[in-house]
């Protein structure tokens, strides 16, 4: 995604689909196969979280890739195999709620 930013990185994209606005208090990544999880707050480029959107507005949020090679690499160290890749994207509502994306993004060049 190029989007003025110079650096390698995981973005999100979250779109407010309803007739109400959504308030996104934080969004995390997630090792599908272990668990191991980083929610980005210094490192997390894009608007300042909490973000209200309005119905219709979209947002995206990015973390540098090396953080996330960072998380693949401590998620397989922990499973102790090295095929543990696949990463799941989470955003928190105001409201509590989950969303989670529907597929994994593999995540490649990481040995532990």
């Amino acid at each position: 995604m190029r989007e003025g930013y110079d650096v390698p990185a995981l973005a999100v994209r979250v779109t407010s689909t309803g007739r109400a606005p959504v308030t996104v208090q934080q969004w995390t990544i997630k090792a599908s196969a272990s668990g191991t999880s980083i929610t980005p707050i210094a490192d997390s480029i894009g608007p300042p979280l909490p973000k209200r959107l309005e119905p219709g507005e979209t947002e995206t949020w990015c973390l540098p890739l090396e953080h996330v090679h960072r998380l693949v690499y401590a998620a397989q160290v922990l499973k102790d195999t090295g095929n543990v890749d696949d990463i799941d994207i989470e955003v928190e509502l105001g409201s509590g709620k989950i969303v989670r994306t529907p597929t994994s993004v593999k995540v490649r060049g990481v040995n532990a």
